[in-house]
């Protein structure tokens, strides 16, 4: 059993007038436990409910992915202007693909649902590794 904690390092953002952030980033270890811390850093930040638990969703789907296929820590990014982008940093050259699993798979469906909730979403490939994004 390892005793790392998920979050890396402590998150770092900008504020606006007021007290929501801007723009917050964290560092998470590719464990299974990780993909709850970011999902409660996302959700931390976004205050519209509806918005809040598709991105919540949404970057479960891909901290998921990091943790699998990635063989270090991640990063989740959210900016909240102009509109909500979320985007997940890992080490991985792997790009990810929309799957078609078969009905009783028990994975292969976190794209899809990316693809279906978010207005877009993306890859951009970076040296030592890639980004995935999307917005809402």
């Amino acid at each position: 059993m390892s005793d790392l904690h998920p979050c890396v390092g402590m998150p770092q953002g900008e504020a606006s007038a007021g007290t929501t952030r801007r723009e917050a980033a964290a560092v998470f270890e590719p464990i299974p436990r990780a993909v709850r811390s970011a999902r409660r850093f996302v959700g931390a930040l976004i205050p519209d409910a509806r918005q809040r638990e598709t991105a919540e969703l949404l970057v479960s789907e891909l901290a998921s992915n990091a943790v699998r296929y990635a063989s270090g820590p991640f990063e989740v990014r959210v900016q909240l202007r102009p509109q909500i982008r979320i985007e997940v940093r890992d080490a991985s050259e792997r790009m990810p693909s929309v799957m078609a699993p078969r009905a009783d798979a028990e994975r292969g469906r976190g794209l899809r649902i990316v693809n279906e909730l978010a207005s877009a979403w993306g890859v951009e490939p970076e040296l030592g590794g890639k980004v995935v994004w999307f917005s809402l």
